[in-house]
């Protein structure tokens, strides 16, 4: 895709301006000089620096037409260029075609099942280097998923995902990747998070994690919706991240998400 120019770019910018989102957010605070993530994280913008690199690289591919690295952040791109289209008054021809083309493209790439092959295999990957990790940790809460869960999204809002949130005691994730076998799931599930705390006590932890996604009426599933058990809630990596923060727990991540 051609770059923009000049015109184009100023007219985004002053869109992104006036966007109400963590993007908006972002872009003013760096604007009147606030430029250091983690600096970004304790003014509110995100709920860890990995929040705030997703979003700057947003800004980034919107300004500059340059596709992303990830389908994840593709999603992100074309999702934010749909918020801004429809709260934008006014906008000149140029603008709105390079916007549209842009869509275009971010959408498409999203849909590439090369991409989303690699993308799953080194998200397999990076599960299991992090289950590696998480045998280390004695008491710990967990965050996993299945890829087709997290490339498709929930039916009606793909950009909520489903995520089992759950305790242990010692590692279990061998056990959960074979009861997943047991149970005839078509793929087997990648861990995504681990988060905690030596001093606090973990179960206690994952029901008031539990109960405080509930509260912000985060979907929790049944059987039927997830076709993996109960205990799944429908909401973002970046909310779950969020309240982990808020609880004071160490959050180890899964690199490829």
């Amino acid at each position: 895709m051609s770059k923009p120019g000049e015109a184009v770019i100023a007219e985004i910018e002053e869109l992104i301006r006036r966007d109400d989102s963590l993007l908006g957010g972002i872009f003013n605070a760096q604007e009147q000089g606030i430029t250091d993530a983690k600096e970004l994280v304790s003014e509110g913008f995100g709920a860890n620096t990995g929040v705030v690199s997703n979003y700057r690289t947003v800004i980034t591919l919107i300004t500059s037409g340059s596709l992303p690295s990830s389908i994840e952040l593709a999603k992100r791109g074309y999702r934010a260029i749909d918020r801004l289209r429809k709260n934008a008054t006014e906008i000149t021809p140029e603008t709105s075609a390079y916007l549209d083309n842009l869509f275009r493209e971010l959408n498409e790439f999203s849909r590439d099942e090369k991409v989303a092959a690699e993308e799953t295999g080194k998200l397999i990957e990076s599960s299991d280097s992090l289950a590696k990790k998480a045998s280390e940790i004695k008491n710990a809460i967990y965050v996993y998923s299945f890829p087709t869960y997290l490339h498709f999204g929930v039916i009606g809002n793909e950009e909520l995902k489903w995520f089992k949130v759950g305790s242990t005691q010692g590692s279990v994730w061998k056990r959960i990747v074979e009861q997943s076998r047991q149970t005839s799931m078509p793929e087997d599930p990648v861990l995504l998070r681990v988060y905690f705390n030596e001093s606090l006590d973990m179960l206690s932890l994952e029901k008031r994690l539990h109960r405080s996604l509930e509260i912000q009426r985060h979907e929790r599933s049944t059987a039927t919706q997830t076709k993996a058990g109960k205990e799944w809630f429908a909401t973002t990596l970046d909310s779950i991240d969020d309240l982990a923060d808020l609880l004071q727990l160490t959050i180890v991540k899964n690199v490829e998400f």
